[in-house]
């Protein structure tokens, strides 16, 4: 999926990372938007996982949980 986002046309500004849910090394509030799909129920910790995307969201940020089941 990184390398299908990669390829297409976003502006340079538009990030496509994989890091741990509930732990990684960005900066506080250095996203404009999260997203996770296909993730988020087979999280051990779905609690931290929120806090950490909570941490990384700037303030307004948009947060995308999905799943298709």
């Amino acid at each position: 999926m990184l390398r299908a986002g990669r390829a297409k046309a976003f502006p340079r500004d538009v990030v496509f990372a994989q890091t741990d849910a509930q732990v990684c090394g960005f900066k506080d509030r250095s996203f404009d938007a999260v997203v996770c799909f296909a993730l988020f129920p087979h999280l051990e910790d779905q609690p931290a996982a929120l806090a950490g995307f909570r941490r990384l969201l700037a303030p307004g940020g948009l947060l995308l949980i999905a799943h298709t089941m």
